[in-house]
């Protein structure tokens, strides 16, 4: 997706960057903001408006972590096949949701 994108390690993307490809996603997955921040997209919009035009916010699916996930990575493979089963349930099967919470 960010395949233009100069830098092969993790750096902040500017907000336009990330709008400029975030805005078609159908899938956004949250790292920032957990379940202790949000409850549903409202809450999501209300507090980062600037995201309101991305296409997941409004019709597609928003995936959080939940708290647990950064005492969890001693159990990477089961978050993988967490992540795995959100983006293909009809292959991985249906999430367990013990590390992400999805907002409606």
């Amino acid at each position: 997706m960010f395949a233009d994108v100069k830098g092969d390690y993790h750096q902040p993307l500017s907000m336009e960057i990330f709008y400029k490809y975030g805005k078609k996603c159908d899938i956004m997955f949250s790292f920032r903001l957990s379940e202790k921040d949000l409850q549903s997209k409202s809450d999501m919009k209300k507090i980062q408006p600037l995201q309101s035009g991305i296409r997941s916010l409004n019709n597609g699916r928003i995936i959080l972590n939940r708290s647990i996930l950064h005492q969890s990575f001693d159990k990477f493979d089961e978050i993988l096949m967490e992540m795995a089963a959100l983006i293909h349930p009809e292959i991985f099967g249906k999430p367990e949701y013990k590390y992400f919470l999805e907002l409606f």
